[in-house]
């Protein structure tokens, strides 16, 4: 769960998504709320996966 503001600065929470097509690089980011309205926060192109090293959290409980 997220969180976005209007334009008073009022906070509206709701499920961020991040959808990718990794065959044209396309991605789309949404701010989906628990009324089921979503808005699309930003849409880009050549998106590719990060493939650098992992981040070493420590041991696994």
């Amino acid at each position: 769960e997220g969180m976005t503001f209007g334009l008073q600065g009022n906070p509206y929470r709701g499920a961020m998504m991040f959808f990718t097509n990794q065959d044209t690089g396309s991605w789309t980011v949404l701010n989906v709320y628990k009324d089921g309205m979503a808005c699309m926060i930003s849409n880009g192109t050549k998106f590719q996966p990060y493939g650098g090293q992992q981040p070493d959290y420590g041991e696994k409980r």
